[in-house]
């Protein structure tokens, strides 16, 4: 039998090891969804440049 989600989240706040991963996990995924979104702002820059230099050249 599973035990409780409350027993296991209590267990997880006595436990700081526990309570450091989740920290560092949340982090991880924010610091991800800004690079991803960081990315996508400079890659649309970076292809309008193109553009506009290959529309110069032709």
């Amino acid at each position: 039998m599973l035990p409780r989600p409350s027993t296991v989240l209590c267990r997880l706040a006595r436990n700081q090891r526990g309570v450091a991963a989740v920290e560092y996990t949340l982090l991880v995924a924010l610091l991800s969804v800004t690079a991803v979104a960081a990315m996508n702002s400079v890659g649309q820059t970076i292809q309008s440049v193109l553009s506009t230099a290959t529309s110069a050249m032709i």
